[in-house]
C-alpha cells in the first residue's frame, strides 16, 4: 500500500510539475503581456471573486464520496445517482449567489457578461473533481493524474494556437481566453464522464432531500473552513478592484506577483496531500507525531526559503524579466508576498495536523479571525498604499494564521518548545540571509547566475548545518500511510 501511494504521489507531483509551471509562465503570463495589465486585471478579479465562493458547488462532497467509494467500491452506483442531482441543485445555488453578489458590488453589464461564463467554468471544474474522487476511491490513480493536469494541457494547446499564430493572434481577447477555459474543461469533464460510466453498473438520478441534509449537516463544518479560507486568499484582488479607480490595472499588478506564488503554493498542496493520511494514520495509532512535524517542517519551510529568499533579492530582475510593464510598484507587491509564501509553507504543516486530528471547529475560529483582520487591514490599507496594501495584509493574514495555528496544536498536542532546533533556525536563516547580500554586491555576475549561486549556497548550507538530511524524506515513509 505504501509503496503504491508513494510512486502514485510521484506521478501527481511529476506531471503537476511538468504542466502546470509551463502553463502559468508560458501561457497565461503571456496573456497578461499581450492583452495588458488593466485587461488581464479586469478579468482576474472576477475570476478570484468566482473561486472565493467554489465551496458552494462542492460542500464537502468530494472528500465525502472519495473515503466512502474507497472503504466500498459498490456504493459507487447509489452514490453517483444521488449526487450529481445534487450538484445540478448546488450549482443552480451556486450561479444565483455569485450573481446577488455580484450586482450587490455593484458589478457593471460588461463584467456580468465575463462572470457567466466564469461561473460555468467553475461548476465544469467542480462537476471533473467529483468524477475525479470516483476514480481516485477506485484506485485508478493514473487516471485521475493525467485528468488533473488535462485542461491545462488543452488551455496550452488552444492558447498557443492564437498567441503564437502571427495571423491568429489580432483575434485573442480575455473574452476568447476564458471560452478557451470552457472548451477545455468541457472535454475534461466529457472524459472523465465516459471513465466513470464505465464502471458503473447502472445510473438512476435520485434527489434524496432528507440524505442531502444529513449529509449537510456532517459537512458544513469543512465546507465552511474553506470558504472562510478562499475568501481571505482570493479576496485582495476583488477589493483592490472595487476600492481604486482604475482597479483593474492594479488588480492586474497585482496578478503578475500572485501567480508565481500561486504556482509555488502546489508544492505545498501536494506536500500536505503527502502528510494528511501519515498524520491520520499516526493519530490513530496513538503515536508520537513531534518527530514527523519537525521533519517536515525541514523539508518544506527551508527549500522554499532558498527559492523565496534570493527571489526576494532580485524582486526587480525577475518580474521585468517575466513582464513588459513591471516596475518598482510591482517589486513592492512581490515582496511581502513571498514572504506571505514563507508563512504559507508553515500553515500547510500545523494546518494539515489540525485537519487529520479533526480539529475543524478550531480552524474555522481561526480562519474567521483571520478573515477579518484580512478586510479590515485591506479596507484600511488598499485606499492608501494601493495593491502594495493588499500585499502587505496578505503578509499579516498569514502571519496570524501561522502563530494561531501553533499556538492550538502546542495546546492540543503537548509539544515541547524545542530549542535547540529554534537556534539551529534562527542561525541558519541570519547566516543564510547573510551570504545571500554578500553574493549580491560582491560577485559582478549577470543577476541570474547569482541568484542560482545563492539559491546553491543557500542549499549548501542547509545540508552542511544539518538543518535538513537528504534522508529525511526517506524516513518520512517509513510511516505506515494506509
Amino acid at each position: 500500500m505504501k509503496k503504491t501511494f508513494l510512486s502514485n504521489l510521484i506521478f501527481l507531483i511529476f506531471i503537476n510539475v511538468l504542466v502546470k509551471p509551463f502553463y502559468v509562465f508560458g501561457i497565461d503570463r503571456t496573456v497578461q503581456n499581450y492583452l495588458g495589465t488593466g485587461e488581464y486585471g479586469f478579468y482576474f478579479a472576477l475570476f478570484n471573486f468566482s473561486i472565493a465562493l467554489q465551496i458552494i458547488l462542492d460542500v464537502g462532497l468530494q472528500n465525502f464520496n472519495n473515503r466512502e467509494i474507497a472503504q466500498h467500491n459498490k456504493l459507487i452506483n447509489k452514490y453517483f445517482s444521488r449526487i450529481i442531482p445534487l450538484k445540478l441543485t448546488l450549482g443552480v445555488a451556486y450561479a444565483f449567489i455569485c450573481l446577488l453578489t455580484g450586482w450587490i458590488i455593484g458589478y457593471s453589464t460588461e463584467q456580468f457578461k465575463l462572470l457567466f461564463i466564469l461561473i460555468f467554468n467553475q461548476f465544469l471544474a467542480s462537476m471533473i473533481l467529483y468524477m475525479r474522487s470516483n476514480l481516485s476511491a477506485l484506485h485508478y490513480f493514473k487516471a485521475d493524474g493525467i485528468i488533473s493536469i488535462m485542461d491545462k494541457l488543452l488551455m496550452i494547446v488552444i492558447c498557443s494556437v492564437f498567441l503564437f499564430n502571427p495571423e491568429l493572434k489580432p483575434l485573442f481577447t480575455i473574452r476568447l481566453f476564458v471560452l478557451a477555459q470552457t472548451a477545455s474543461y468541457l472535454i475534461t469533464m466529457s472524459l472523465c464522464l465516459f471513465l466513470v460510466f464505465r464502471k458503473l453498473e447502472y445510473f438512476k438520478p435520485k434527489f434524496k432531500l432528507n440524505y442531502y441534509g444529513l449529509f449537510l449537516k456532517k459537512s458544513y463544518p469543512y465546507a465552511l473552513l474553506i470558504l472562510l479560507m478562499s475568501f481571505y486568499y482570493r479576496s485582495d484582488s476583488i477589493l483592490i478592484e472595487r476600492l481604486l479607480i482604475d482597479g483593474n490595472y492594479h488588480a492586474g499588478v497585482y496578478a503578475q506577483s500572485f501567480r508565481i506564488i500561486d504556482a509555488l503554493n502546489v508544492f505545498g498542496f501536494l506536500f500536505a496531500s503527502l502528510l494528511l493520511p501519515l498524520f491520520a494514520s499516526m493519530l490513530k495509532k496513538g503515536e508520537d507525531i513531534g518527530q514527523l512535524l519537525l521533519l517536515s517542517f525541514r523539508l518544506l519551510f527551508v527549500p522554499l526559503f532558498i527559492i523565496v529568499v534570493p527571489a526576494i533579492f532580485y524582486n526587480y530582475e525577475i518580474l521585468n524579466a517575466l513582464y513588459h510593464d513591471a516596475g518598482m510598484y510591482s517589486s513592492q507587491i512581490f515582496i511581502f508576498l513571498m514572504l506571505s509564501l514563507l508563512n504559507f509553507s508553515i500553515t500547510y504543516i500545523f494546518g494539515t495536523l489540525l485537519t487529520a486530528n479533526g480539529n475543524l471547529k478550531q480552524l474555522n475560529y481561526i480562519a474567521g479571525t483571520s478573515l477579518l483582520l484580512n478586510i479590515s487591514l485591506n479596507l484600511i490599507l488598499i485606499p492608501v498604499l494601493q495593491a502594495v496594501g493588499a500585499a502587505l495584509t496578505s503578509m499579516a493574514t498569514q502571519i496570524l494564521v501561522v502563530i494561531l495555528q501553533i499556538m492550538v496544536c502546542t495546546k492540543n498536542f503537548s509539544l515541547k518548545r524545542n530549542v535547540g532546533f529554534i537556534i539551529q533556525l534562527f542561525s541558519y536563516i541570519v547566516l543564510a540571509c547573510a551570504i545571500f547580500w554578500l553574493i549580491k554586491n560582491y560577485l559582478a555576475f549577470k543577476w541570474i547566475y547569482n541568484w542560482i549561486i545563492m539559491m546553491v549556497a543557500g542549499l549548501t548550507l542547509a545540508l552542511v548545518s544539518k538543518i535538513i538530511h537528504i534522508k529525511n524524506l526517506f524516513r518520512i515513509l517509513q510511516y505506515d500511510a494506509q
